[in-house]
This record gives C-alpha cells, structure tokens and sequence, in this order.
C-alpha cells in the first residue's frame, strides 16, 4: 500500500532538509541529491519491510546509521544536524501517510499506530546515529592526544628537531608554536587522585613518569596550577632553533636567547 508512494516522500523529505537545513542544502545541490534521495527512500522502504515483518534482522542497517553519524564528525558537523533531518523527515512522513489513510479510508486508530511507529523508527536510528558519531569522536580525540603527546615528548626532547616537523606536528594537534615556551613538573599526589582540565593551548601528559605540562610563555591559564607543581632542573628545548629553556631555581622556565 505505502511501497509505491516511498519515491514520493522521499523527494519531499529531500526538498524540506533543503529547505529548512542550510548545512544540508549545499550538500544536496547538484549530483550528490539524487543520491541522498535514493538513499532516503531506501530508509523508507525500511521502515515499510518493519512494518511487515517486525522480526526481520536489522544489524546491517544500524550500521549504515551509525556511518551517517560518524559522517558527520568526518563533516566537522554537530549530531543535531542530521537529529534535526531525521525529524524533518518524520513529519514529512507522517504528513504523508495521514493524507493517504484518510483518502482511503483508514480506520483513525490504525493511523495513530502508524505515527507512533513513524516516531519511533526516528528515535531508533536516532541512537543509532548517536552512537556511531559518538565512537568516531572518541576515536578523533584519541589520535589528537597522542599527536599532543607525541609533540610534548619532542618539545622536551633533548635531541634538536626541526622547527618544520615541529611546526606540521603542531598543526595536526591543535597547537601554535610560540617564539618561547614555560614548562611545568607535577608532583604525583596519591591523596589527591583529581587529574585538572587545561585549555588546548596547554600541553600535558598526567600518565608519563614526570608528569609535567608545558605552554607558551605568554599563555594565560583559565585555572591555576596544580599544588603539585614543582621546580625541576632538566633542560627542554625552546621550539625556536638557538633558544633553549632553562628554569634553575623556580616552579617553571620560560625560554631565554641562548
């Protein structure tokens, strides 16, 4: 009854993310729209066989719901975006199918059943989504702290390296290199088990045997420095080639022109 119709919505749907979606409407535009209309009515014609045969696999189609939402990290888009075109296509849906039950007749209760399960295949592929957005975050987050520990343990290195390599590996973890840097030694505490939070300009490795942070020289801390900050006497380099960092007698160093 509803499987011929599924082309229609599905354009429909298309036509109201574009509408009302500006994220999504530049990505509709041109030869990716029929795709994307393709592949919404193959969603439609999903939830159609649901509707028939509720007891029906449906493993390989969560995946292709978590790929849309680890699509999304990859765009650099919020999950509310794709949230937002799931709804939009919802109502389109539920629009829809109430003009065709009523046109044909529909007993009222049916229709109500069939909105319900509209809003609830919604919210399943929903979580799905979230889910699949939420592994590929903390897999993105997961390689930027190893390309900042990475760069850490090269900033402290007592082997010279390349002001190039230190500034690509920077920009890979988010991180501006400056003219002179302050490096900072913590003091493991086990009475105080809290690990702080710093902003991104701030470098920090909690796990490594010398705990330490290190930033520019210049850098403001949103919060203060941990009670376990202590003086150190090893030497770090300065990103700049000719500088070096040396911090003899206090908490931290900051670089000075060698």
């Amino acid at each position: 009854m509803f499987r011929p119709r599924a082309n229609d919505v599905a354009v429909a749907v298309v036509q109201e993310i574009r509408r009302s979606i500006p994220e999504y409407a530049r990505l509709l535009e041109g030869p990716f729209g029929p795709i994307v209309t393709g592949g919404v009515e193959e969603t439609i014609a999903q939830f159609i066989d649901r509707l028939a045969d509720p007891s029906a696999p449906r493993e390989d189609r969560a995946k292709i719901f978590r790929h849309l939402g680890k699509l999304e990290v990859a765009q650099g888009r919020n999950i509310d975006t794709l949230q937002s075109a799931y709804r939009i296509g919802a109502r389109v849906a539920w629009r829809r199918i109430a003009e065709f039950g009523q046109s044909v007749n529909l007993p009222t209760v049916t229709i109500c059943q069939l909105a319900e399960a509209v809003f609830d295949y919604v919210d399943e592929i929903s979580v799905l989504s979230l889910e699949g957005f939420a592994a590929a975050q903390a897999k993105v987050a997961g390689a930027l702290e190893r390309r900042r520990r990475r760069l850490l343990e090269l900033l402290l290195s007592e082997t010279p390296v390349a002001t190039a390599n230190l500034t690509e590996l920077a920009a890979t973890a988010g991180w501006t290199v400056p003219e002179h840097v302050v490096a900072v030694a913590l003091e493991r505490r086990e009475s105080d088990p809290d690990i702080p939070s710093f902003d991104d300009g701030v470098l920090e490795d909690f796990d490594a045997t010398e705990p330490c942070l290190l930033m520019a020289a210049d850098h403001t801390l949103r919060e203060p420095l941990p009670a376990g900050a202590r003086s150190s006497a090893r030497a770090c380099h300065s990103p700049m080639p000719g500088r070096r960092c040396g911090w003899p007698g206090g908490r931290c160093r900051t670089c000075t022109a060698s």
